[in-house]
């Protein structure tokens, strides 16, 4: 039954005139575009979807280029700020590094003044001692001549100075035999004088000797109611040191011989005075 119907209605369709012109033409349509090869896309379709890509491109690279100069920007200020701050400080402590230099030259400079007046200083207190000392040596032997209740009565060696040459070995020596009495008699008698001291380890002694009228000798006359300086009246004697010795002390003797006789032994210390070497 169902079939039947199904037939009824195709004829019915296929006897109407304008379905069966319709499905004809539709029929051939189909029938054409299944013969014909397909035709390639257009010119203007492929240009234009170029160009919708050229453009997003675009605008991808521009965005792109602004976010990372924007980045670079950010970066840009930082180091910018970075290298500032680190200028600053090194023109600070370029400013300090000066300062210190500056303060350093004033104190080298006030340390060598105090250098220099401290040894000034020194100097002249070493002066003014050894002036002070010769003075004074002076005075207690004018006062010793002078008033002789004040000084050991008798006759003896007063002073034994010695002081250096350019020859390490030649040494300028002077001494001043003084009377002390309340009654100054005329004295004579002889001088002998001999420094003690070593060379190496044997102790040694050395005779100085007197110029007596262009001849050395170990003896010196003398005559004087006061005293007498030796070798003679401002003069030095000259002694010269063996080689390797060293001197240590100056025995004198005095041997009286008028208007009593009798011998006066003192040694001094070794002692050379530089201060009035030449």
């Amino acid at each position: 039954m169902a079939k039947w119907k199904i037939n009824d209605c195709c004829e019915v369709f296929l006897k109407d005139t304008w379905f069966k012109r319709w499905f004809l033409q539709r029929s051939s349509i189909e029938l054409q575009n299944q013969l014909e090869p397909a035709e390639p896309p257009s010119v203007e379709n492929s240009v234009g979807f170029r160009i919708i890509w050229l453009l997003v491109y675009i605008i991808t690279a521009v965005v792109s280029f602004y976010l990372g100069v924007g980045v670079s920007s950010g970066e840009l200020n930082v180091m910018q700020m970075d290298f500032a701050e680190t200028k600053r400080l090194y023109a600070t402590q370029i400013a300090e590094l000066e300062e210190l230099r500056r303060e350093r030259i004033i104190l080298e400079r006030n340390v060598w003044i105090g250098q220099q007046t401290a040894e000034q200083l020194r100097q002249d207190i070493i002066r003014l001692g050894d002036e002070k000392s010769a003075m004074a040596r002076e005075i207690r032997f004018y006062r010793n001549v002078i008033d002789p209740e004040r000084a050991q009565e008798g006759v003896s060696i007063y002073s034994a100075e010695v002081r250096p040459t350019d020859d390490p070995r030649l040494f300028q020596w002077r001494m001043v035999v003084v009377q002390n009495a309340a009654v100054h008699k005329v004295q004579t008698g002889e001088v002998r004088a001999t420094i003690q001291g070593f060379k190496g380890d044997q102790a040694m002694s050395l005779p100085i000797k007197f110029d007596v009228d262009g001849k050395a000798e170990e003896s010196l006359n003398v005559k004087f109611r006061y005293f007498e300086n030796l070798p003679r009246e401002a003069t030095w004697g000259i002694v010269e040191l063996p080689a390797g010795f060293e001197p240590v002390s100056i025995d004198t003797e005095v041997r009286l011989t008028s208007p009593t006789r009798k011998t006066i032994k003192n040694t001094f210390e070794w002692l050379v005075d530089d201060t009035d070497s030449g």
